[in-house]
């Protein structure tokens, strides 16, 4: 595996020393979620030469814009045998460096862009609040059987609300091979600009069901719009 230092906070270690089939990253904006991710799929590729991965998002727009933007700034570059954009998947070097292991990078609103036939090693799916149901997230379980392992999947994503798939799953009916992580924002403080915070923070100041998700990165509602009355407060 080539070398590079990363910096990560103890949720970040916590989430990747955590054992689980099945991982949720669940934090607050700027908590270093798609980066945990991205890091995971590296790290997963490089330790299991030969295995196919899939980084997904609901769409390709939020898929190319972000994650993958993200994920390339994460893997150094020699780590890169090739990139085939038109396909869309990227070849690591894996194992002691001669090997190969392969990412693709997929949308999820539509099932058949994932492929019947695909055997998968790991599935990482980024905001996966954004999907609507369970239907792609249970799909991409499917799909686990590749040899070459590890045969797991994660997803990322800021907390939806408690009637939200994901809370179902991981909270309500969470299996024993399934495990949960939540992330504030100020659990990745260090690499975030100064002012990021105290900003969020006198902004949300009226809106707590806001500070709840998006500054300590729980599960709640957002309310959308202005209070009918000036004195009312969402909490």
């Amino acid at each position: 595996m080539n070398e590079k230092t990363f910096s990560l906070n103890d949720k970040q270690h916590q989430f990747h020393a955590d054992k689980g089939r099945i991982r949720a990253f669940l934090g607050g904006a700027g908590a270093g979620k798609t980066f945990i991710g991205c890091l995971e799929a590296y790290v997963q590729a490089a330790e299991n030469p030969g295995t196919l991965g899939i980084i997904s998002r609901y769409t390709y727009r939020e898929l190319s814009d972000s994650t993958r933007r993200v994920f390339f700034e994460v893997v150094p570059p020699e780590a890169i045998k090739s990139f085939n954009k038109t396909e869309n998947q990227v070849e690591l070097w894996a194992g002691d460096g001669s090997q190969v292991s392969t990412i693709l990078f997929r949308s999820l609103d539509d099932p058949q862009k994932i492929g019947w036939g695909i055997n998968l090693g790991f599935a990482y799916i980024d905001e996966a609040a954004e999907l609507p149901n369970d239907e792609m997230f249970l799909l991409l379980q499917t799909r686990l059987r590749a040899p070459e392992g590890p045969r797991k999947m994660w997803l990322t994503s800021n907390p939806p609300d408690e009637a939200h798939w994901i809370h179902q799953w991981f909270v309500k009916n969470r299996p024993e091979d399934y495990s949960l992580i939540h992330a504030s924002i100020y659990d990745n403080q260090a690499n975030l600009p100064p002012d990021y915070i105290t900003n969020l923070e006198a902004s949300f100041k009226k809106r707590p069901q806001w500070a709840r998700r998006y500054l300590e990165g729980q599960f709640g509602t957002v309310v959308v719009g202005e209070p009918v009355y000036q004195s009312y407060e969402d909490g």
